[in-house]
């Protein structure tokens, strides 16, 4: 009985009749829309080429910038997990060649080894065998490095690159003495995870990835007009 009287509250009709006409109307009409849009994001957003290099660099480089001043007891977990994330969406999501998926993949390892060295220096300078001198010679690298890596840009290159020489060259001059002296005594020198050493590696993948991201003042302008047409 409840269900009768539902029924008939609700104006339900007793059958269901379909007008072909306008079934086929309604679908021809669906069908065109989407083609539509998909033409539209193609010709506005196309996969590929220009599209997914610029959009990838400003992705890698959000997650670089990140691992410069994140907090230091989740910035690893947050940048590995960036990466992975950034990895499998460019590849699962673009329709590139197997050239492009071999520059996306040697892109993304750069920027993985730059910002590991980077997390690891800065657990080094919060340890408890971390310098004064360590830490005047290396907070201005961070900084500098993170200033590039939010806003890229052929000066703030060269300031990056300035004063990883600058730190390389004061922490040398501080080291030397404690060398010979250390050696004198037969002791090993610096230990692998010193800020002389950790700084090494640093610029070595700080070169590494601004060569493979075309962040040099020669390809900085296809890079520059890469990610503003992705944006």
């Amino acid at each position: 009985m409840y269900c009768i009287v539902l029924s008939s509250l609700s104006g339900l009709a007793p059958a269901f009749s379909v007008d072909p006409a306008d079934l086929v109307s309604r679908s021809v009409a669906e069908v065109m829309g989407i083609a539509s849009a998909g033409a539209l994001h193609m010709t506005f957003f196309p996969v590929g080429g220009l599209w997914w290099r610029g959009r990838l660099r400003k992705a890698l480089l959000r997650e670089a910038s990140a691992a410069c001043s994140f907090r230091l007891d989740s910035v690893e977990h947050y940048f590995e997990s960036g990466i992975r994330d950034i990895l499998l969406q460019f590849t699962a999501n673009t329709i590139t060649s197997r050239e492009d998926k071999q520059k996306m993949l040697k892109q993304t390892l750069a920027v993985s080894s730059l910002g590991r060295i980077i997390i690891e220096l800065r657990e080094y300078l919060a340890g408890e065998n971390c310098s004064p001198a360590d830490k005047r010679a290396c907070a201005p690298v961070l900084n500098r490095l993170e200033l590039f890596l939010k806003n890229p840009s052929p000066v703030r290159l060269e300031a990056v690159e300035r004063q990883l020489r600058y730190a390389l060259e004061e922490l040398a001059a501080v080291r030397e003495p404690q060398g010979n002296a250390l050696a004198e005594a037969g002791s090993p020198g610096d230990p692998p995870g010193s800020a002389l050493i950790l700084l090494h590696i640093l610029r070595k993948e700080f070169a590494l990835a601004v060569e493979d991201l075309q962040l040099r003042a020669d390809g900085f302008a296809l890079a520059q007009s890469e990610v503003g047409h992705a944006a």
